[in-house]
């Protein structure tokens, strides 16, 4: 008997040993029982594909099934933030903002004599527009090709393809843009950002509602992980007209992204305006101030980019920083003559010039650095200081009257501002 228990218990030992070494190997056997395990996790599917980006390589290790994978990091962070957090949080998390101005010499200063604001430390207003660092793109640029056939008497530009934005458009609105629109505003919004966009609606951007003002109005964003916040975002589009959605997710790493976006979408539906107008959701805009300061510069010159413009400002290399450069990202002492990227105006014909230096400029992670110092410095699009353009935060109704912008204006703001600004009761000095 127990030599009979001996050899059963042989010959389970033997069984389990076998289970377990075909189990490792992926098969169970023949009448036990499969122990499945986990798949392997799969990057959910994204627009943008890693592969386009450079990736740097760390020296640490992982393991899957067994074998040993190295780990890269891509130098795009895609997808990583919140998607409403891609503006300015509402709270003064910030770095200071250097407030010393001096005038500019007489190489930097603008004809109209005006004192651009030279800041020697990075300039806090870009807590609300940080972008992607790091990616390098390709140098050739995309062939264009031109046609007439478009509905609204628009030159639909044919990108052959555009391959250093590739990003579809999820949502679009050609129809916009009127043949005849002299200034299109586009404004940089999130997703969320549901009130901000009426607000804009309901206040200056009625202009492109008003028959005797040839404006037109979109709104620009990336894509949602929310199927809920999709669903209204695609219901806002299709009640009102405005909504213009790429596929890279809405972050706030992207916004370089964003506003490449922003002169591919001007090249493409947009490209028979006359002017063209970027701003955040959150800002106040005079609109007769406006064209009336654009309408004068181009008497002089054909191309520009106009806004409050900021002449050496330095990179910041405190690692402690939230707006820390490492030099391999920028090597130069000083960034190049930029504007606020709060709001910055331009010809059309210079929104489709920088485009296109776009596809030469790697993608910096500082939006109106990118744009308008990189992109244009390469596509040689002069930068224009006008002192109506404020990036910060204005409330004084006859200020208001007189200047451009301001920034960081409430949903509620926006609407109660507006009425007074148009309010003849209220005066002026």
């Amino acid at each position: 008997m127990r030599k009979w228990m001996q050899a059963v218990l042989g010959v389970i030992l033997v069984a389990l040993s076998l289970q377990c070494v075909v189990y490792f190997r992926g098969t169970p056997l023949l009448g036990a029982v499969a122990v499945r395990r986990p798949p392997p996790v799969v990057a959910s599917a994204a627009p943008l594909t890693r592969a386009a980006f450079p990736v740097t390589r760390d020296d640490s290790t992982v393991t899957r099934d067994h074998v040993p994978v190295t780990r890269f990091h891509a130098a795009v962070d895609i997808d990583h933030e919140p998607v409403n957090r891609h503006l300015v949080p509402k709270n003064d998390d910030r770095m200071p903002v250097n407030r010393n101005r001096v005038p500019v010499n007489k190489d930097n200063a603008p004809e109209n004599g005006e004192h651009l604001t030279v800041n020697r430390n990075l300039v806090s207003e870009h807590s609300n527009r940080s972008t992607d660092t790091g990616v390098t793109l390709g140098t050739r640029r995309p062939s264009l090709r031109t046609s007439n056939s478009s509905s609204n008497g628009t030159k639909t530009v044919q990108a052959d393809p555009h391959r250093h934005h590739p990003f579809p458009f999820t949502l679009n609105q050609p129809a916009a843009c009127r043949p005849d629109t002299e200034l299109v505003f586009v404004v940089i919004t999130a997703v969320s950002n549901f009130d901000d966009r009426q607000s804009v609606r309901d206040t200056w951007g009625s202009y492109a509602n008003d028959v005797h003002h040839n404006t037109s109005l979109v709104f620009l964003l990336g894509s949602t992980h929310s199927p809920l916040l999709q669903a209204r975002l695609t219901n806002e589009s299709q009640v009102h007209g405005d909504i213009v959605q790429e596929g890279f997710v809405d972050s706030y790493r992207n916004l370089s992204l964003k506003s490449v976006a922003l002169l591919k979408w001007v090249s493409l539906y947009c490209n028979r305006s006359r002017f063209v107008m970027k701003a955040d959701d959150d800002m106040y805009i005079n609109v007769p101030n406006l064209l009336s300061a654009l309408r004068k510069e181009a008497e002089a010159r054909p191309m520009f980019v106009m806004g409050h413009v900021f002449v050496g400002a330095v990179p910041q290399q405190n690692r402690n920083s939230k707006w820390y450069t490492p030099l391999e990202q920028f090597n130069e002492k000083v960034y190049p003559r930029y504007t606020s990227g709060t709001a910055y105006a331009m010809t059309t014909a210079a929104a489709l010039k920088l485009y296109r230096a776009a596809a030469a400029v790697p993608v910096f992670w500082l939006e109106d650095i990118y744009v308008t110092g990189l992109c244009a410095r390469k596509a040689d699009v002069p930068i224009l200081h006008h002192g109506g353009f404020n990036y910060q935060r204005q409330t004084n109704i006859c200020v208001l009257r007189k200047a451009i912008t301001s920034h960081k204006i409430t949903a509620n703001e926006k609407r109660t501002f507006y009425k007074q600004v148009h309010d003849p009761q209220i005066k002026c000095k």
